[in-house]
């Protein structure tokens, strides 16, 4: 790779922590957010770009436990685009209704 590339590679999760999901069987979205990451790779900051008040919150805790390989650690702060998708719960039935 030429000295371009070396040098302006962009950060990476090497932890991820799963949000948890709504015990309320809140239905599905999407969230997207801005991370603010520090030369060591941890998460200094978390903003919503795209916010659903039902799902920001556990995504927004969830994103700021990650940790992220930094390429260039001699840079200032880094940013990070996370987008965290929530499918919508399927409805759980027994094998056994109707023959109980």
């Amino acid at each position: 790779p030429d000295a371009y590339a070396r040098y302006h590679r962009a950060p990476f999760p090497i932890r991820i922590v799963e949000p948890g999901y709504r015990l309320d069987g809140a239905g599905g979205g999407t969230v997207v957010l801005q991370l603010e990451l520090t030369p060591e790779g941890i998460v200094n900051r978390v903003d919503p770009i795209v916010d659903d008040p039902a799902l920001t919150p556990s995504a927004t805790a969830a994103a700021g436990n990650w940790t992220f390989y930094i390429p260039n650690k001699h840079a200032g702060p880094q940013i990070a685009i996370a987008v965290i998708h929530f499918a919508p719960q399927a409805e759980v039935t027994s094998l056994f209704n109707g023959f109980e």
